[in-house]
């Protein structure tokens, strides 16, 4: 499509992250890959395909993923994730974390052009590292002070942080400011 409009856009990054630690930097230092596939069949409902690969610290991993969202009414929709990694060789041997996330959110609750959502998620799903799986729920609201200024109080609890049963539940908020120009 033209200009990543329509039905089918596609994304392409690069990111030059974690350069190795003999002073090497930018392109010559470790780096990733990403490409990312929508499908947008109508304004309700979206589809994405991602993949990543690269080195990371000197070890190699592949990821891909899927996302969807579809609203089933014109005030309120749905959304999932879905992700599966491979890490070659680490501290751990090699490694296959998966991931998930799923929620709802609903527009215009209190007043028009606002969005309240709620989401669960398990960010790190593999059974080699720690004795239990994290577990993360946020809640987020936001607020149109008007067409070009976004306020969104979000409120996350996570559970069993770093996939450790003893690790005491963690609970974070933010306040976002969004400037739309």
């Amino acid at each position: 499509s033209q200009n990543g409009q329509g039905p089918l856009p596609v994304s392409i990054f690069t990111l030059l992250l974690y350069p190795d630690g003999r002073g090497s930097r930018g392109l010559f230092g470790f780096h990733q890959g990403m490409v990312e596939f929508e499908y947008n069949p109508s304004s309700r409902f979206s589809l994405r395909l991602l993949y990543s690969g690269g080195k990371v610290f000197s070890r190699n991993f592949d990821a891909v993923g899927v996302n969807f969202e579809w609203g089933f009414s014109a005030k309120f929709a749905v959304f999932g994730r879905y992700g599966y990694s491979s890490y070659d060789d680490t501290d751990f041997g090699d490694i296959n974390p998966n991931y998930w996330m799923a929620g709802i959110s609903g527009l215009d609750v209190l007043q028009e052009g606002d969005r309240l959502g709620v989401a669960v998620g398990q960010p790190f799903v593999v059974d080699e590292i720690g004795n239990s799986t994290q577990t993360n729920l946020e809640v987020f609201y936001n607020y149109a002070v008007n067409d070009n200024i976004q306020i969104s109080p979000v409120l996350q609890l996570v559970f069993d942080p770093s996939n450790q049963k003893s690790n005491g539940t963690i609970f974070t908020g933010t306040l976002r400011t969004v400037f739309y120009f």
